[in-house]
């Protein structure tokens, strides 16, 4: 196989096919590489850009199931201690010490970096395994948003509209200038959710994507009008809460203000309401209040709305990788393994195949 970018490979589910393509991971010194399934074999071990291919019994092995990186291989591995810093980098992100297994005896900042900071130090897995996922899936609400549905069906003209923050802008997205136009170039999981659909159907849908990064949802309250009423979309994807840390009863306040805005505006739209991944649980970034936004999303009961969890599916993740193996920026933000996640899960719930 070619070593590139592929969205059809990079769409491929990772809860149901039993081979994973590119699952990324940074590996740590003196650790196993963890991956989403025991490897029953290896069809590619990578560099994260997909242009440098590492060799079996060089670089690493396999054992019991595990990728091993080897000593003196040519992949490169960090140190954990390298990612407690004692001084901040550009942003200050305390790491909350009852959170982290290691003992500071000082308090320590997150390591943090865009571009290909973070990145560099990830490799990317495609290998066969024989479990199966026994962790949250998405569900399929493709009755909610119907109408959306029908119009690709028919191929009448239709627009989705992405709203929401950095992660929806597609930051940390190998393929973007927000992370760095880089090999192997993946598209942000925005475009990937409009292209596949243009695909399927054989039809043209507009695409729209007026996030802003570091908006939180008071921000998307205020702006919702000339950011998704202007252009009238037949479906909105709403993502937000990244960036807010007020409790859930207040936020959802916000977020049935902003759908009651746009249904009153045109009834005919549809939305997919997308609770957020979480921040680096090492951190002080990723409040308690944030993990219960989806509780709150659940609970709703509108016409039209249908929910994506990716609060959820991010946790599943976690239970079987570190949050450093997934992220961008070492924060918040997803990389390519990660974004990919965001659309399968978005694709999962508009389609049922």
């Amino acid at each position: 196989m070619e070593f590139k970018y592929d969205r059809n490979l990079y769409l491929k589910s990772i809860f149901k096919s039993n081979v994973v393509y590119f699952e990324t991971a940074m590996p740590t010194k003196g650790e196993p590489v963890k991956t989403l399934y025991k490897i029953k074999n290896v069809i590619a071990v990578t560099n994260y850009s997909l242009n440098v291919r590492y060799e079996e019994g060089k670089d690493y092995e396999v054992v019991n199931g595990e990728l091993i990186i080897k000593e003196n291989g040519n992949i490169p591995q960090i140190n954990i201690n390298d990612l407690y810093l004692d001084e901040p980098y550009k942003f200050e992100i305390p790491i909350d010490p009852s959170k982290v297994n290691i003992k500071f005896d000082r308090p320590k900042y997150s390591f943090y970096g865009e571009g290909q900071i973070i990145t560099d130090k990830q490799i990317a897995i495609t290998y066969g395994h024989d479990d199966v996922w026994d962790d949250f899936v998405p569900t399929y609400q493709g009755n909610k948003i119907s109408n959306f549905v029908k119009k690709l069906e028919n191929k009448e003209p239709a627009t989705i509209l992405f709203y929401g923050d950095s992660i929806t802008a597609g930051c940390n997205s190998s393929g973007t200038s927000y992370g760095g136009n880089i090999p192997p170039y993946a598209e942000p999981w925005a475009v990937m959710v409009h292209k596949y659909l243009e695909e399927k159907f054989n039809t043209s849908i507009k695409y729209v994507n007026t996030a802003v990064p570091g908006m939180n949802t008071l921000w998307a309250l205020n702006n919702y009008e000339e950011n998704v009423n202007k252009y009238n979309p037949d479906l909105l994807v709403l993502a937000f809460g990244m960036n807010d840390g007020e409790e859930p009863e207040k936020h959802i306040e916000k977020i049935k203000k902003i759908l009651n805005g746009v249904q009153e505006h045109n009834p005919n739209i549809e939305v997919l309401l997308v609770a957020s991944t979480i921040a680096n649980p090492e951190t002080t970034w990723c409040a308690e209040t944030k993990l219960h936004y989806i509780d709150e999303y659940n609970k709703l009961n509108m016409n039209n709305v249908a929910v994506v969890d990716m609060t959820s599916m991010h946790l599943a993740l976690l239970k079987k990788k570190n949050f450093r193996d997934m992220t961008g920026n070492n924060i918040n933000h997803p990389n390519d393994f990660l974004a990919r996640v965001y659309a399968q899960n978005i694709l999962n719930t508009i389609l049922k195949d």
